[in-house]
Parts: C-alpha cells; structure tokens; sequence
C-alpha cells in the first residue's frame, strides 16, 4: 500500500510508536482494576508522528501537552458520558480516569502508527491489513486481567476501517468471557467529516 521504501525509512520510528503506545494502553489498564468493561470502542491505530514530535496517542499524557486541544477523539468520548467541558492538559487525566471507572476500553485493530489517510483504505490491501491483524486486535481483547461486562456496547470508530473489519469478522467478535459482539455499519460513530461524534457515541452505547 505504501511501498517498500516509504515503510522501510519509518520503521524505527513506527516501532519507537508501537512500543510506546503499547505501553501507555497497558498502564491504562489501572484505570479499569476496579471496572468491568461495558463500552468498547474499536478504533484504526496509533496516530503516526514524526522523530521531533511527542508520540501523540489516546492513552498518552505529556507535560505542557500542545495536542490536546486537538485530541477529537477523547472529547468525542469524554462528552458522551460527561457534560462538563476539558480545558486543559490536567483535565486529560482527570477525563482518562472517569471514563475509566465507567468502564470504557478504546483497542486499536491495527499496530502501525502509518499515516492511513494517504492510501486507499476501501482497497482490498487494506482489508487484508486488516484481516492480517485480527491476532493482534484478539491479543487486545484477551489482555490477563481485562474484566467483560456480560453486557458489553461495542461502536467502531472509523467508517472505511469498520467496514474491513465487519467483513473481516463475519460471525462477530469472540471475548474470553464467552460472549460475542456482532458488528455492523449501525454501530459506526463517525460523522461525515470521518471523525467519531459524541452524540452517535451515545446513541450506540444507549447513554441517557
């Protein structure tokens, strides 16, 4: 999808990112020792960035953070289950451990901290990047110590990467508490803009 070259000249960055990233999602994890898990948001990958710049990342937390104010998909979360505006990087925190202790996990399909945004991700290579990947999404999934709630909502957080993984996953996605989450293009929370909405976040996860 990129070409040799392209991938070749950023692998020590993208495995500086996957490490870092796997990291900040295990710590994350402690937010979580006293929830069970009832709403799991699947998104694409780590956000690539370049050797000058702070990994940015979900699970990530830097002192004097300039991306926060940037970060969309935490407020997309953080508004459906909170009202109260974030202002701040101190506030990231504060956001990280709330929707924590309500039992929200965000889990990356994909390990490559690639800029997606260029390539044809409709294009058949990228479903079978996709579908290539379903050992590392269940690796996620079936992390020791990750609690399921037996009612667990499941929404999809980009729309050309949950439709590779809708036709990746036909019979739905096994958990280790026995139960399957059956996706579909119903439970996609991005808007037209393909960035995941508060509101649609809502609505899939059946929040007042």
């Amino acid at each position: 999808m990129f070409g040799e070259e392209y991938v070749n000249e950023r692998l020590p960055r993208l495995d500086e990112v996957f490490r870092y990233s796997e990291e900040k999602w295990q710590e994350n994890l402690s937010r979580l020792k006293n929830s069970e898990v009832k709403y799991l948001l699947i998104a694409e990958a780590p956000p690539w960035t370049n050797e000058n710049e702070p990994i940015k990342y979900f699970y990530a937390i830097h002192e004097n953070d300039i991306h926060f104010r940037r970060s969309t998909l935490l407020k997309a979360v953080w508004y459906a289950f909170e009202s109260q505006k974030l202002k701040d990087i101190n506030d990231k925190e504060k956001a990280l451990n709330e929707i924590g202790e309500n039992g929200f996990l965000l889990v990356d399909s994909l390990p490559f901290a690639m800029n997606f945004k260029i390539i044809n991700r409709g294009g058949e290579d990228y479903i079978s990047l996709v579908k290539s990947c379903l050992e590392y999404l269940y690796g996620k999934l079936n992390f020791p110590g990750i609690k399921w709630s037996e009612n667990v909502k499941i929404a999809l957080a980009f729309k050309k990467n949950a439709e590779a993984l809708i036709e990746a996953i036909p019979a739905g996605i096994k958990l280790q508490n026995g139960s399957t989450l059956y996706i579909s293009k119903k439970l996609i929370v991005a808007n037209n803009a393909n960035y995941p909405n508060s509101k649609m976040l809502k609505s899939v996860y059946g929040l007042s």
